[in-house]
């Protein structure tokens, strides 16, 4: 059956993806297929590794579309698994800590070693990020990296705010440590 000149709602389309509807998992991809790209984009600076995050939360969705209950929207249901799949590969890859430098800091001469820096800082907040107790660093992955508000956090990992709160605070409380005991920053 084709879709093309139906209005369809994004219910019908989840239902029917259940029942292994190509066309309609291509539908719904199509309309959430940029909220994907999102987290890919903010989790990675390698285009190779957000291609693949791409790919593999696609694969995810397909298979775990059956675990959507409709209890929340589905963009939350979609960024958790998102971000999860994206987490998962950067371990996976180890690519936390093994990210060649973005292309934007290699321009020109008086910026390869401000970018460097900023580079280097950065994989150590992602080392950091990536050894944080789960909650931790759910909450930090969702906050920073899919720039879901603190409400967004709690509804889609089913917690209240101030567990996120909570959670925020001790990771970056953690992350600060860290990067002082490297010697990355100086605390006041």
């Amino acid at each position: 059956m084709s879709f093309t000149n139906e209005a369809i709602s994004e219910t019908e389309l989840i239902e029917r993806c259940k029942r292994n509807d190509r066309e309609a998992v291509r539908l719904l991809l199509v309309i959430h297929g940029d909220l994907i790209a999102q987290v890919a984009a903010r989790m990675s600076y390698n285009k190779q590794l957000r291609e693949d995050m791409f790919q593999e939360v696609v694969k995810q969705v397909i298979l775990k579309i059956g675990s959507f209950k409709g209890k929340s929207r589905f963009s939350t249901w979609l960024y958790r698994v998102a971000v999860n799949t994206a987490l998962k590969l950067l371990k996976k890859e180890k690519q936390c800590c093994a990210e060649t430098m973005p292309d934007e800091i290699a321009g020109d001469n008086d910026n390869i070693y401000a970018g460097y820096e900023q580079n280097e800082i950065r994989k150590h907040v992602l080392n950091t990020v990536a050894s944080l107790a789960s909650r931790q660093k759910e909450c930090v992955s969702l906050y920073y990296f899919a720039e879901m508000s603190v409400a967004q956090i709690a509804e889609t990992l089913n917690v209240n705010e101030n567990a996120v709160k909570t959670a925020l605070f001790k990771a970056r409380k953690n992350i600060t440590n860290h990067l002082h005991k490297k010697g990355i920053i100086e605390c006041v």
